[in-house]
C-alpha cells in the first residue's frame, strides 16, 4: 500500500492514536446504525410516499449498488491520494447526503440522496482499516481492529434498529437520518483535528495511475448483476430483461478479471485470491451479510405490516 505509517515517521503518543481510533469507531458506528435504522423506518416511509414495496426494495438497491460499485475505487484512491482525506471527505458527504434525504419530498429524492450516502460510507469503510493499521504499531493493531471493525461494528448493526425503532416513534422516519447527519458532522471535526496529525499520508515515491477502466467495469458488473436479481424477483426469471442484464453483467466481470490481470498497477490484485485464508474469509463474509442483510430488510414489514 502506498503510504508512509506515522509510526514510521514519528510515533504518536498512545492515548492520542486511541483518541483517534475514537474518531474512526464513530464512523464506523454511524454506517452501520444507519443501515438498521432505515430498514425500521421503511414501513412508515412508503406509507407517506403512498408507494409499495418497490420503493423499499429501490432503497437497499441503490444503497447496495453504490457501496459494492465503490468499495474496490475507494481503497485505491486511499493509496494514491491518503487515507485521512478521503476518510475525511466521506464524512462530510455522508451526513450532507444524509441530511439532504432527511427534506426529501418524494420517493425518487430519497432514493437518489440514498446512493449518494451510500457513495459516502464507502469513503470511509474502504479507508478505516488502513488509518488504524497506520495509527497503531503491530503489537496494538490487532485490538485496534477488533475494536473498531469488530465490536463497534456490531454495536452499529445491533443498536440501529433500536434507535430506528424509538427515533421513528417518537419523531417520524427523518428523524434517524437527521441523527446520522449529526453524528457524521461531529466525526468530521473530529476527524480535522486528530486524523492530520497521524492518519496514513502519499509515499513521496512515483505516483501510481489510477486503474479508470477496471473501475468502470468493475461498476458495470456488479450493477447489472445486482439489477438482474433486483428484476428476477417480481417472478420475471426467464425473461429477456434479466438474461440481459446478467450476460451484461457476466461479461463486464470477465473483462474486470482480464483488465486486472494485466495491469501492473490493478485495482485489486487477483493474486490474493491465490491465500486460501483471504479467499474463504471473503466467502463467509458474503454469506454472512446475505443472511443478515435479507433479514433486516424483510423483517420490519413482518413485524409491523403482517404481525400489526
Amino acid at each position: 500500500m502506498a503510504f508512509m505509517t506515522a509510526a514510521q515517521k514519528d510515533s504518536s503518543p498512545p492515548r492520542h492514536r486511541w483518541w483517534s481510533l475514537c474518531v474512526v469507531a464513530l464512523a464506523i458506528f454511524t454506517v452501520t446504525a444507519d443501515a438498521g435504522q432505515l430498514s425500521i423506518a421503511l414501513p412508515a416511509i412508503i406509507t407517506e410516499f403512498r408507494a409499495d414495496l418497490t420503493l423499499a426494495g429501490w432503497i437497499a438497491l441503490v444503497y447496495a449498488l453504490a457501496t459494492a460499485s465503490l468499495y474496490l475505487p475507494c481503497g485505491r484512491l486511499s493509496d494514491l491520494v491518503g487515507s485521512a482525506r478521503l476518510f475525511s471527505f466521506g464524512l462530510v458527504f455522508h451526513a450532507l447526503s444524509s441530511l439532504a434525504a432527511g427534506f426529501a419530498e418524494s420517493g425518487l429524492q430519497l432514493v437518489i440522496f440514498r446512493g449518494l450516502q451510500a457513495a459516502g460510507s464507502a469513503f470511509i469503510m474502504a479507508n478505516n482499516f488502513a488509518i488504524v493499521t497506520a495509527l497503531f504499531p503491530p503489537e496494538e493493531r490487532g485490538r485496534a481492529m477488533g475494536i473498531s471493525g469488530g465490536t463497534v461494528a456490531a454495536l452499529g448493526y445491533t443498536s440501529g434498529p433500536i434507535i430506528g425503532g424509538l427515533l421513528t416513534h417518537g419523531f417520524g422516519w427523518r428523524s434517524n437520518l437527521y441523527f446520522t447527519a449529526a453524528l457524521g458532522l461531529v466525526g468530521f471535526c473530529a476527524a480535522r483535528i486528530l486524523l492530520p496529525l497521524t492518519a496514513a499520508t502519499r509515499s513521496a515515491g512515483k505516483k501510481e495511475p489510477f486503474d479508470f477502466i477496471g473501475a468502470l467495469t468493475f461498476a458495470l458488473s456488479v450493477c447489472l448483476i445486482l439489477l438482474a436479481l433486483t428484476t428476477a424477483q417480481k417472478g420475471e426469471v426467464f425473461d429477456s430483461v434479466v438474461g440481459g442484464e446478467l450476460l451484461g453483467g457476466l461479461v463486464f466481470l470477465g473483462l474486470f478479471i482480464r483488465v486486472e490481470s494485466r495491469s501492473p498497477f490493478p485495482l485489486l490484485d487477483l493474486t490474493l485470491f491465490r491465500i486460501p485464508a483471504f479467499t474463504l474469509g471473503n466467502v463467509a463474509r458474503f454469506a454472512s451479510f446475505v443472511s443478515i442483510s435479507t433479514n433486516a430488510l424483510l423483517m420490519p414489514f413482518f413485524l409491523q405490516l403482517a404481525l400489526g
